[in-house]
């Protein structure tokens, strides 16, 4: 038993690193969108349309649609600069409504399966982040079939290099995320002066969840060993 056990525990140990997924080590996950292909909308602007579609998405689902509404502002993805560019000043505004508003909307044609192996968080990793104050509140919905489920969540306040989201899949009561059919991000009411970069969103393992689950399995080969 001592020899079996031996052997387990020289197979298992080198995997364990796999299984910890700290917010400062990179882990696999269903990608939704990394955005690289070129995209733009944007008001105040007459050379771009208000809003924007393509079927070319190198992620989960294969259709992005950008939207700016109401006050406005520019949405844009551009190949020199890969990431979800957003940006509001008041003279991008029509009329007399001065915030920004926008949607950023995620669909397929056919379900997607964000689960992947054990995935049980949607991550928003963000950089290059200024926002006023009264700038900071999102929404993210998800959907499976006729279901949805809107989360709201703030970014930090301020001036930041970067920031990372990270959302439970529990809260989206109801959504399948095995068969996932739209993701979008909404922002609205958004103060002048404010810009981010959304690197990714992808899907990766709840971190606290994944370091118990090395420890566990770690306890239990020392246990065995010792019988």
């Amino acid at each position: 038993m001592d020899a079996l056990m031996a052997t387990m525990r020289s197979r298992l140990l080198p995997l364990l690193p796999l299984l910890i997924c700290l917010p400062s080590l990179s882990c696999n996950g269903a990608v939704v969108d990394f955005f690289t292909a070129p995209q733009a909308a944007a008001t105040g602007d007459s050379s771009l349309p208000l809003s924007s579609r393509i079927t070319v998405n190198p992620g989960s689902f294969e259709d992005r649609q950008f939207a700016v509404s109401f006050g406005g502002g520019r949405m844009e993805v551009a190949p020199e600069s890969p990431g979800f560019h957003y940006r509001f000043e008041t003279s991008m505004a029509p009329g007399t409504n001065r915030l920004g508003y926008f949607d950023l909307d995620l669909r397929g044609s056919n379900p997607v399966n964000l689960l992947g192996d054990g995935e049980n968080v949607i991550r928003l990793s963000f950089s290059n982040l200024v926002l006023p104050q009264g700038s900071r509140l999102l929404s993210l919905e998800v959907a499976s079939g006729g279901t949805s489920r809107t989360v709201q969540f703030n970014l930090p306040s301020g001036d930041s290099d970067s920031a990372i989201v990270d959302i439970p899949m529990s809260k989206f009561t109801g959504v399948s995320f095995s068969s996932a059919t739209r993701v979008s991000l909404s922002g609205a009411r958004i103060a002048s002066g404010t810009s981010f970069v959304l690197d990714s969103i992808t899907t990766v393992p709840e971190p606290a969840s994944a370091v118990l689950a090395s420890a566990g399995a770690l306890a239990l080969l020392g246990r065995r060993r010792r019988r």
